[in-house]
């Protein structure tokens, strides 16, 4: 029987070096002798948690989730109790399998069920249907766990006989805002579920797909076998595993707060909104209120505190200490697991773009309208507040619920008087009359533009093709609307979509990038990192409006902006899916009051995803985000012009108050 060797003696066996021996010392260990002590070791390590590592075998469910075609194969888990309870990955059942089968150490083939989730952590909960007792792994305390030490992720996918083997090292611990230990072996859907042990065999954490961008089952398998892998430590399943035993999911614990500014490391930790009927607004939190710490953890900046947070749960209760003006305040409270969505309140105002506090464009309809207000008014001060600029208007606008009255004074040529309006909801039509210009017409030239017409973009290090157009009216001092559109594949696909799309960026003063797909067949979910990249570059090379950027996609493209849209919500505003619904695989994260995404779409007719659109506009609609309705807009495959200008008028208003 081979002995295991712990890193102690491995780390001796390496400092010996590999030189001439000296006189009275041992031969020096040849580099042949230490790699078959290594593999020794880790033999003996594998061996000695093989029986908690079992395979899974998932039969049936969906086919395609989203745009994501399911393949059949084995994933794996880890005993968790000797009584038939096994933890796995989420990402390996995202198809909804009717049929789950495990096998045990014994040989024997056995059925199981889904107990539970942790919707955190991304985690999911099985029974087997055994009388056989089953072996729990020993593991190692979360705070014993080292960065540099070894860590072998094991995985039961290729054989059913030995569990499948990548080494690395514990590249950092708390990761994943305090919840994930990192490895740097490789890490992808033949181990998800599994094990990621030490150099003894014990258990350091479960494999999952993660990204401290996104919340979804299959965030973080974009960083497939790159290096970059994730493990939930064990002892931190351990600790809840009672509570999913229950019944009880396990969701991500809420505060319900907006903070200011968007450098999560730079900007402070101070509260720019309090949502309504949230764990903050109970606990009297208040805007100005500058968090300073978060149970035991001092907190400098938003980082800080999403890592003080990021661990909990819902109904975890928490103690904050809060600066409000001189005094510190110190509150407690009981994180959520849900906060009714954000409705975003609705005025009917479109600004002009110079900064100044004139309205461009009066929505038929709205609230402000029913008001009396007409384009070319200035608002001056909200609720006898004085306005600064639009800016301060939004700013002071989003903490309004719908419903609420609302007084604005307006300034009307030389009269200035008062009105009285009462705040909307979400607003998803179309302007019904052509929108007057953004710009006052000062006869000035401005900046000269960088450039015009078709331009190729380059993203260093990624061999993606993209282009871009930019119109002739491109000037530096006037940021520009930025519209990204994600191809279709296959044969759905238009030989050049940039050709169809100038003519409009060119009227509308929009700058339109064509990103193309790492596959001529397929969109890949490792793109959605590659068009980020893109949009980034756009933004550091032109001048570009923050609040009108956004990405459209017409099917697997549509899937992809989708994605990309709701892991980037502090630079994308708007999305447009076309013949194409929310892909299953992907949360739609609740809507943000800082950064606002709308949606533009098209109810498809009479096609096989029909249904599915109809149910995606529903669900998007009941969690409050606007969705507009653009008709025909499915046929942009023909290039409709009415539909294409609807578009570009869409994301011309995206600035509504």
């Amino acid at each position: 029987m081979k002995q295991l060797l712990p890193l102690a003696t491995l780390t001796v066996i390496f400092s010996m070096g590999f030189g001439s021996p000296v006189r009275g010392q041992p031969d020096p260990v040849k580099p042949r002798d230490i790699l078959e002590l290594e593999e020794q070791a880790f033999e003996a390590a594998i061996r000695h948690v093989a029986a908690s590592v079992v395979r899974i075998e998932t039969i049936g469910g969906l086919e395609r989730v989203g745009n994501l075609t399911v393949t059949g194969g084995p994933t794996t888990g880890v005993v968790v109790s000797t009584d038939g309870y096994i933890i796995s990955s989420s990402f390996n059942f995202i198809q909804k399998p009717t049929t789950i089968l495990v096998s045990l150490p014994n040989g024997k083939r056995v059925s199981a069920e889904i107990i539970n989730r942790d919707e955190s952590r991304h985690l999911i909960l099985l029974k087997v249907n055994s009388d056989s007792e089953l072996v729990v792994p020993q593991f190692v305390p979360k705070a014993e766990v080292r960065v540099g030490q070894w860590s072998l992720a094991l995985g039961r996918t290729l054989s059913p006989d030995s569990p499948n083997l990548s080494v690395g090292i514990v590249s950092a611990v708390n990761r994943i805002w305090g919840k994930a230990i990192q490895t740097d072996a490789k890490i992808s859907p033949n181990n998800y579920g599994g094990a990621l042990i030490d150099i003894e065999g014990h258990v350091l954490g479960v494999l999952v797909p993660m990204s401290p961008q996104a919340t979804s089952e299959v965030a973080g398998a974009e960083w497939y076998d790159s290096g970059i892998g994730f493990a939930i430590p064990f002892e931190d399943i351990m600790t809840r595993l009672e509570t999913l035993r229950s019944g009880e999911t396990l969701k991500p614990g809420l505060l319900g707060v907006a903070l200011k500014g968007k450098d999560l490391y730079a900007s402070p930790v101070e509260v720019t909104l309090v949502r309504i009927n949230s764990p903050a607004e109970s606990a009297g939190l208040k805007v100005g209120d500058v968090i300073v710490r978060c149970n035991e953890h001092a907190v400098h900046s938003q980082a800080q505190l999403r890592h003080a947070l990021g661990p909990l749960y819902a109904g975890d209760a928490i103690a904050l200490v809060v600066k409000r003006g001189d005094e510190q305040t110190e509150v407690s409270l009981e994180l959520a697991a849900e906060i009714p969505p954000y409705d975003r309140p609705f005025l009917g105002l479109l600004p002009m773009r110079d900064g100044s506090l004139t309205v461009r464009y009066v929505f038929a309809d709205s609230p402000a309208e029913t008001a009396g207000l007409v384009a070319g008014d200035q608002v001056v001060s909200m609720n006898e507040v004085p306005i600064s600029s639009f800016d301060d208007l939004l700013t002071k606008i989003r903490r309004v619920e719908p419903g609420t009255v609302v007084a604005l004074q307006v300034r009307r040529g030389e009269q200035q008087f008062d009105v009285q309006l009462t705040a909307g909801s979400n607003y998803d039509t179309l302007p019904n009359n052509p929108l007057p210009p953004a710009w006052p017409d000062t006869g000035e030239a401005g900046e000269a533009p960088a450039g015009s017409g078709r331009v190729e973009i380059k993203i260093p290090d990624l061999s993606n093709k993209c282009e871009a157009f930019i119109p002739t009216s491109y000037r530096g001092d006037r940021p520009t609307a930025l519209l990204v559109y994600l191809h279709a594949t296959g044969a759905a696909r238009n030989a050049d979509p940039l050709a169809a799309l100038q003519d409009l960026a060119e009227e509308n003063e929009t700058i339109v990038v064509c990103p193309e797909s790492s596959s001529e067949r397929a969109w890949r979910a490792t793109d959605a990192e590659f068009v980020r990249k893109v949009v980034d570059q756009m933004i550091k090379d032109y001048s570009i409006d923050a609040a009108r950027v956004a990405i459209a996609g017409r099917q697997s493209g549509g899937a992809i902006a989708y994605l990309t849209a709701f892991s980037n919500s502090e630079v994308i505003r708007g999305v447009v899916p076309i013949e194409v619904a929310v892909p299953r695989r992907v949360r739609v994260p609740e809507t943000d009051p800082v950064n606002p995404l709308f949606v533009a779409t098209a109810m498809v007719e009479g096609k096989q995803v029909a249904k599915a659109v109809a149910a995606s506009v529903e669900q998007l609609r009941k969690l409050k985000y606007p969705v507009t309705i653009i008709p025909d807009l499915d046929e942009i495959g023909t290039w409709n012009h009415a539909s294409l200008s609807s578009l570009f008028v869409w994301l011309d208003t995206l600035d509504r108050i």
